[in-house]
């Protein structure tokens, strides 16, 4: 933005420019843009403020006229304009919170893939199952841990591959959106609150195992932070993620005949809260765009794995 002084230019003017000489106050002054849409755009800061000005066409550009008692306003009126517009460019609405790369999360995802097939060692095979599986009636009575250590277990190498294949490709866009450390965390939180929940719901005489209720969970993160993402974009950008999300319960979470339909929708529905607690919480906090703190995250997340089992080998007892 430049101020223009039509003393200067005389040649290029093809209009004469009307200044009043009986009153000072109201002597014209000149803001100059060369840009047509940007005297438009500036012209409606200035109405919105209730500021009386013109837009004047000369070979140069374009000028907007205001009143000497106005000048200083309206300047300060478009300078801050541009201030907010440069930010908003400079600050997109969805921000990715860390640099991620798809590659780390799918090592992450194999080498889970290779330390979950050692359950299935004939040797530790009955005493993980019995020690870890999401036995209802043992949760209920106090052993937390099972929440956590079950979807470490999976019934048969298919079982496992299934989850880890589907999983994997979900953790990419979970990762992206909420960064590695955290994206790990939230899922497996809402894998252990699925299966918190699903034993509160069944209350005793129920079995389970699977990282599919994490799985789910993701996909209840993945869905709503997108959504929430897109939500400036429009009402059709919002359902595309929202549906897709619901498609991938309906389809993926309701097959098989031992499908445990109520861990995949407690699971999904756990990651839906925890996807809209992170947006409140990114929203008050550049905690997440902090590599030190998503690697405390992803820290974290590997713990609770850890210390569950080894509280479940410790005081679990069988359960068959």
């Amino acid at each position: 933005m430049q101020i223009y002084d039509p003393a200067k230019a005389h040649a290029s003017l093809r209009i004469r420019l009307p200044v009043d000489h009986r009153d000072r106050g109201n002597t014209p002054r000149y803001i100059h843009t060369s840009s047509k849409s940007q005297a438009l755009i500036w012209s409606l800061v200035l109405a919105s403020q209730g500021i009386p000005h013109k837009i004047v066409h000369l070979d140069s550009g374009y000028l907007l006229m205001v009143k000497d008692d106005h000048h200083g306003h309206a300047r300060c009126q478009i300078d801050r304009y541009e201030r907010e517009n440069h930010l908003k460019k400079s600050c997109p609405p969805h921000q990715r919170t860390t640099k991620n790369s798809y590659k780390e999360t799918i090592h992450i995802t194999v080498w889970l893939t290779l330390l979950f097939s050692l359950t299935f060692l004939p040797s530790v095979r009955q005493t993980l199952f019995e020690a870890g599986c999401a036995d209802a009636g043992a949760i209920i009575s106090g052993q937390w841990w099972r929440a956590v250590t079950a979807l470490t277990l999976h019934e048969n190498a298919i079982h496992l591959l299934g989850n880890m294949i589907f999983g994997g490709i979900i953790m990419i866009g979970v990762c992206e959106e909420l960064g590695d450390g955290a994206g790990w965390l939230f899922t497996l939180v809402s894998g252990m609150a699925g299966n918190l929940i699903n034993a509160w719901a069944h209350q005793g005489n129920h079995i389970s195992i699977g990282a599919s209720t994490a799985v789910f969970g993701a996909v209840g993160i993945l869905t709503v932070t997108r959504a929430l993402s897109w939500s400036q974009s429009g009402f059709r950008k919002i359902i595309t993620p929202v549906g897709a999300g619901l498609a991938l319960l309906g389809f993926m979470g309701s097959s098989g005949q031992r499908t445990d339909l109520g861990a995949h929708f407690f699971g999904f529905t756990s990651g839906v809260v925890l996807g809209i607690l992170f947006q409140k919480m990114g929203k008050l906090s550049t905690l997440f765009t902090r590599d030190s703190a998503q690697k405390f995250m992803g820290l974290a997340a590997a713990l609770l794995v850890i210390f569950s089992w080894i509280v479940a080998i410790i005081k679990g007892r069988p359960v068959l």
